[in-house]
């Protein structure tokens, strides 16, 4: 294949993912009668319940809780949404297999795509809230751009991963489900990691969500430079998960179709 040939085979995959992207999110807002207002409403609400159960009925937190619940519920809800979405991506697409050959690799980044559209939106919001809280903003905040890169990674890698595992496996949906349930209780959402007992703290590293929420809190609030390291780590574990989901996908292209009856 010459050069000009693999460019434009490039360029037509990302046509495709970012066509597929904006129809679903066309369709998505289509079905509602608020349209692209729900892209805003729907987080609000979302945050609304976790303020109102964890801040004001059990009165969790303490001064600037609100602020460090937002920027976790918002770093979080970007990675919930877009691996799951990415997971069963293939098993959503299957009428599509069936009537085009189309790169499997389309579907889950196409699905992160527009989860991550939607997040920009919410992002914008969330820093025009910390103006209005009285957050004053500085040169760390530029720090905020790397955090998300690294996250952006560590989405892409694991849902690349689950999209080309789960339809040999269409059980383990459900487990990955459960299990991230149960990272968003262990990412401190609701907590900040330095109130982590040391004896136990050390294992909060190893959860990438964890870091990425702290470290958006310490750029955000704390005017702190980001952990160069730890974003580091990410990104790298991304990647790689990102080339093993690739490879999987590309190996397994014209199989999916019949797994998937």
């Amino acid at each position: 294949m010459s050069l000009q040939t693999a460019q434009a085979a490039r360029h037509l995959r990302w046509d495709l993912i970012s066509y597929k992207a904006l129809s679903s999110l066309q369709s998505e807002t289509n079905r509602s009668r608020l349209g692209v207002i729900w892209w805003v409403l729907d987080p609000l609400l979302y945050m609304s319940v976790f303020y109102i159960v964890f801040g004001v009925i059990f009165e969790r937190g303490g001064p600037g809780f609100v602020a460090k619940l937002l920027i976790a519920l918002v770093i979080w809800r970007w990675f919930d949404n877009s691996v799951k979405t990415a997971s069963g991506s293939l098993i959503n697409g299957v009428g599509l297999m069936r009537q085009v050959y189309v790169s499997k690799l389309l579907f889950p980044m196409a699905a992160m795509f527009a989860q991550s559209l939607k997040f920009l939106c919410v992002l914008l919001i969330l820093l025009v809230f910390l103006l209005a809280y009285g957050v004053e903003p500085g040169s760390s905040w530029l720090g905020l751009v790397p955090i998300l890169l690294a996250e952006l990674a560590f989405i892409a890698g694991l849902g690349l991963l689950l999209a080309a595992v789960i339809p040999f496996f269409p059980d383990l949906k459900t487990l990955i489900d459960y299990g991230i349930q149960l990272g968003f209780f262990m990412s401190g959402v609701f907590y900040e990691i330095a109130s982590v007992p040391e004896a136990v703290r050390g294992y909060f590293a190893l959860n990438p969500m964890a870091v990425l929420i702290d470290q958006s809190r310490q750029v955000l609030l704390y005017n702190n430079a980001p952990d160069w390291f730890a974003l580091g780590w990410i990104a790298l574990l991304g990647g790689a998960l990102a080339v093993l989901g690739s490879y999987l996908l590309s190996r397994f292209d014209r199989d999916y179709p019949n797994l998937l009856l």
